[in-house]
């Protein structure tokens, strides 16, 4: 075999394994990784708008909570997604009871999204780029045992200071918009709706939600000033603790001039 015939079987091996390589890669991306290629290529395209941040609840001994019980319905406005920001305010308008004015300029600022908390119901279609969403309310009207789970925000008290940490999360519910490569919405694609919940870590108290609640209304009723504590007898396990006079978590600002002993855990 001359060397001529050698550099040409040589070079015939080498680009039949050369395409045979090329052959099993693209099998390999085609049809075992194809879906994660493609979730990569459309999370670039994604962007992310963090609506509210996760927070561990707190619940009794049976898990029943005693945060997040009741939530409350916010209009999303994505401005960049809006076509006709003129209707899209008349529609907010009509959720909000807000000037629409007011509205409209807010649209045609740079925000990424704007969100109103929602007082009439509102039957029709919306636009794209407009939204409802329920929010869970970390506290409401009918809270009960708040000296004992306290309160979070600037600042924290009760068990919500306490296991802080613990209910802290980095987690957030977002929604998820989509762009091309010049940064522009595609309007097409809408929106998604994404929940964190991953690394989120809740607390049990021993206190029964439903014992917490008959003495709460008893101190209520007979409009006590002070405090009442309820153990188990076979455990020692606390099953209620009330104190009085009680405070709004949502308006702990309000309470810190008072004189009448609000914020104050009597137990």
């Amino acid at each position: 075999m001359n060397k001529k015939n050698l550099r040409f079987i040589v070079l015939n091996v080498t680009t039949t394994f050369l395409i045979l390589s090329l052959l099993i890669r693209l099998f390999y991306i085609q049809y075992v990784k194809c879906e994660t290629y493609a979730k990569i290529a459309v999370d670039q395209k994604i962007q992310s708008l963090n609506l509210d941040k996760k927070r561990g609840e707190i619940y009794d001994r049976n898990l029943i909570p005693f945060t997040d019980r009741t939530s409350t319905k916010y209009v999303y406005a994505i401005p960049g997604l809006i076509i006709n920001k003129k209707i899209a305010s008349e529609i907010i308008n009509k959720i909000t009871g807000i000037p629409e004015s007011e509205i409209y300029g807010k649209l045609n600022t740079e925000k990424d999204i704007v969100s109103y908390k929602v007082k009439y119901a509102y039957d029709g279609n919306l636009p794209v780029g407009l939204f409802i969403l329920n929010i869970p309310q970390r506290y409401d009207s009918n809270s009960l045992a708040r000296h004992i789970i306290g309160y979070c925000g600037s600042t924290n008290y009760g068990l919500e200071d306490t296991f802080n940490k613990t209910l802290s999360t980095n987690g957030y519910d977002s929604i998820a918009v989509f762009k091309d490569n010049n940064n522009d919405y595609l309007k097409g694609l809408g929106v998604k709706i994404r929940s964190s919940d991953k690394n989120i870590y809740s607390l049990q108290t021993t206190l029964d939600y439903h014992i917490q609640k008959a003495v709460e209304n008893i101190l209520d009723k007979n409009k006590i000033n002070g405090a009442a504590v309820v153990l188990s007898v076979k455990t020692g396990d606390i099953l209620a603790m009330a104190s009085r006079p009680n405070y709004d978590q949502n308006n702990v600002s309000n309470y810190l001039s008072s004189k009448n002993g609000e914020l104050l855990n009597k137990h």
